[in-house]
This record gives C-alpha cells, structure tokens and sequence, in this order.
C-alpha cells in the first residue's frame, strides 16, 4: 500500500507532478512564494516524501534533482479511498449525495455525471 500524503506534502509533489525535475532550491523557490513557508519547513517537506518513496533524486554534482517515483492519479486513488473511509465510513452514496446538494453544478456536469451513472448501470 502506497504512503499516504500529508496535506502539506501534495504541495511538493504536485509541483513536481507538473515540473520534474526540480532542484531543491526550485521547489523552495516556487512554494516559499506560494505558501509562505520557511525554507527549511520545505525541504523537510522534500526530506519527508523521499523517506516514504513519492519522490526520488538524481545527484548532478553539488545539485539534487527531484522527481516523482508515483503516479499522480495513484496518489489521488489512496487519497479517495482514505477520505471515504475516513468520513464517510466507506460509503460511497452519501459522500455523493452531500458534494452534489452543496455544489452548485452547470447543466453540462450534470449530464456528464448522468453519462458515468448510465455507464456504470449498463455495466453492471
């Protein structure tokens, strides 16, 4: 089973979901300016996903350069699970029950999500 991600930490893989390689000092760059965060909270951060094998580097020298050892949509599938089971006890209809009543949706996402229920029927 893959790690899971503390909040802070999708921070830096998404980063380099978009960017690898990175350089330490990239990634500081980039999140100090977002977040805010101290330089040393991120490389812990850095430090932190290369323990539990997200992320991996490359020594070029004197420089490191960070890349993602997973996939993103596998992080986002380990995410889903652990929030559902988390909050919802596992069940799937009441979580989306409730984000389809408290979320304003256009016409068009409306028939889409009809399209996946439909598929997902016709499956079954």
């Amino acid at each position: 089973m893959q790690q899971k991600i503390s909040d802070a930490e999708w921070h830096v893989v998404q980063l380099l979901w978009r960017k690898a390689p990175c350089t330490a000092n990239d990634i500081v760059r980039v999140l100090e300016e977002k977040t805010h965060w101290n330089h040393r909270t991120i490389r812990t951060l850095i430090n932190r996903l290369v323990k539990k094998e997200i992320i991996q580097f490359e020594k070029t020298g004197r420089e490191y350069r960070y890349f993602p050892l997973v996939k993103e949509e596998d992080c986002r599938q380990t995410a889903r699970k652990s929030f559902l089971s988390k909050v919802y006890d596992g069940a799937v209809q009441p979580m989306l029950a409730a984000f389809i009543e408290e979320t304003d949706l256009s016409q068009e996402e409306i028939d889409a999500l009809e399209r996946i229920l439909n598929a997902k029927r016709s499956r079954k």
